[in-house]
This record gives C-alpha cells, sequence and structure tokens, in this order.
C-alpha cells in the first residue's frame, strides 16, 4: 500500500478498558491506515484504559 495524501487526526473517546483505543491505535501503526490518534478524552477519572503512559503523540484528557 501506499501512503495516503492527507491523514485524518482523530480523537478518541473512551468508557472502559480501552480496547477500542488500542485497535485504533494499531492500525494507525500502519502509515497507510490515513490517521493518527492525536487526543484521547474520557468522561471520568480512573477507568482502565488510563493504566499506564499515554500513547506516544496523544494528549489524555478527562472531565472527571
Amino acid at each position: 500500500m501506499t501512503e495516503p495524501a492527507s491523514v485524518a487526526r482523530l480523537v478518541v473517546l473512551v468508557s472502559g478498558s480501552g480496547s477500542n483505543l488500542q485497535a485504533l491505535l494499531d492500525a494507525t501503526a500502519d502509515p497507510a491506515y490515513g490517521a493518527q490518534v492525536v487526543a484521547v478524552g474520557a468522561d471520568r477519572d480512573g477507568i482502565a484504559a488510563w493504566t499506564g503512559p499515554p500513547p506516544s503523540g496523544c494528549r489524555p484528557s478527562s472531565t472527571g
């Protein structure tokens, strides 16, 4: 695959373990996917998706 001309910038909202976030991060590791996760947000603190350091290039935020 070739790299796309433009890359979509994604903001991901998480509410649990972060399995969907991880799937997106895995997919966006391939430049041909055409997207980059740039921010991660949640409506509360203490969810499992916040365990560990934020993904490279991401800015985590919560309203909790």
